[in-house]
């Protein structure tokens, strides 16, 4: 796979000439979350890292191709959470590169990370006020304004949405949206709050050049202000998935089959 060697210790050691030394040991267990079409929660080893590289060891082999996108979950004392890119994969190995080190989540249950095609505008401007835009998006009508779409991987609930781009948005403003989900279809026109613009730490913007990575600033988060009653329905849905498929991960291979 790779010349990394084995490490020793357990802590995160921080940044140094703009590379994460993560340093997790050997046979560590790590949850991989694969976000792309259905999501994947999947088993997996630490076999050795260096720096910013981890190779993992699948607990059962699953199709990931290199340069996927992967949200791993480390056990304490690691940061709980890492996302990194996918850079050489051989049957059950692969390595990824740590591009991210989100915070801690404080919530008292954790994110839903899946994969949700999310396009949005500012509403209002261009000659309308921001309640004739709205009126008028909802009705189907074309209306003026240039689309934002951030990474897809974003935290994910049946009322709202949480993703990471630049700040084009102002807490309490309203956006217009289109939003579809893997499985589910889409398309669908909806509106949306901005309840959150939060910046991202200066050490989590670092990132590798090689892994094509582009650079979002803030957190924003958006609660649904108007929805059809289908996508409703389908994030429901698209939701409970997620929930499944984390408990799946959770659980050994074999322990939920009959």
């Amino acid at each position: 796979m790779s010349s990394m060697q084995s490490v020793e210790s357990d802590t995160l050691e921080g940044w140094m000439e703009g590379a994460l030394l993560l340093t997790i040991p050997s046979g560590t267990p790590v949850r991989v979350l694969h976000a792309a079409g259905s999501p994947v929660h999947m088993s997996a080893s630490v076999v050795r890292t260096e720096r910013d590289l981890v190779e993992l060891r699948l607990t059962h082999p699953e199709d990931i191709p290199v340069g996927a996108r992967l949200i791993l979950e480390l056990p304490a004392p690691a940061p709980p959470r890492a996302v990194a890119i996918v850079t050489e994969r051989a049957g059950s190995f692969i390595t990824a590169r740590v591009v991210r080190l989100p915070t801690v989540d404080r919530r008292e249950y954790p994110r839903l990370w899946g994969m949700v095609s999310l396009r949005y505008r500012l509403a209002g401007g261009h000659g309308q006020t921001e309640a004739q835009s709205i009126q008028a998006w909802m009705c189907g009508a074309q209306v003026e304004g240039v689309d934002r779409m951030p990474d897809p991987r974003m935290d994910v609930s049946a009322t709202g949405l949480a993703f990471e781009d630049e700040a084009h948005v102002r807490e309490g403003e309203r956006v217009l949206a289109t939003v579809a989900l893997p499985g589910e279809g889409g398309g669908w026109r909806c509106v949306g709050r901005v309840v959150r613009v939060l910046p991202i730490p200066e050490r989590e913007l670092r990132t590798s050049a090689s892994a094509g990575v582009g650079i979002a600033t803030h957190r924003i988060a958006i609660l649904f202000d108007s929805i059809p009653d289908e996508a409703t329905a389908a994030f429901v849905r698209y939701t409970a998935r997620l929930q499944e498929s984390m408990l799946l991960g959770m659980a050994p291979r074999g322990a939920t089959e009959e």
